[in-house]
């Protein structure tokens, strides 16, 4: 799943600024502490494709469910000042095999990713 996101971050560098763009007007002009990153995808999905109507790349955009916890994730790295702003559960996809759908494995927020982290720090 990870290596699909960093393909789709790739080819779509635009839809990581919009993100981090809506969540740090959240925290700095609603004064947000915490937030769900799937509105923000949600607000990436729907509300930018009709505000850009005429810019074609934006209604190109298809942004996968999956890929919401690494801009979560992205975001923390890159703004280490508000960790904890979204609320990370551990990803399923590092202890299973993909599309198997299983329970977390305890349901209790991921701590600190350093490898995950790390890679994601590559991609900013």
């Amino acid at each position: 799943m990870f290596n699909r996101f960093k393909k789709f971050h790739a080819e779509n560098p635009r839809v990581w600024k919009l993100f981090e763009r809506f969540a740090l007007e959240l925290i700095n002009t609603r004064k947000f502490e915490h937030y769900s990153s799937d509105a923000i995808v949600q607000r990436i999905r729907w509300h930018v494709a009709l505000e850009t109507r005429e810019d074609a790349p934006y209604d190109e955009i298809k942004i996968g469910d999956h890929y919401r916890a690494y801009y979560a994730r992205m975001f923390h790295v890159a703004h280490p000042e508000h960790a904890g702003f979204f609320r990370n559960k551990f990803l399923r996809s590092k202890n299973y095999p993909p599309y198997k759908h299983e329970p977390s494995p305890d349901g209790r927020p991921a701590g600190p990713e350093p490898d995950l982290d790390d890679q994601l720090r590559d991609l900013i």
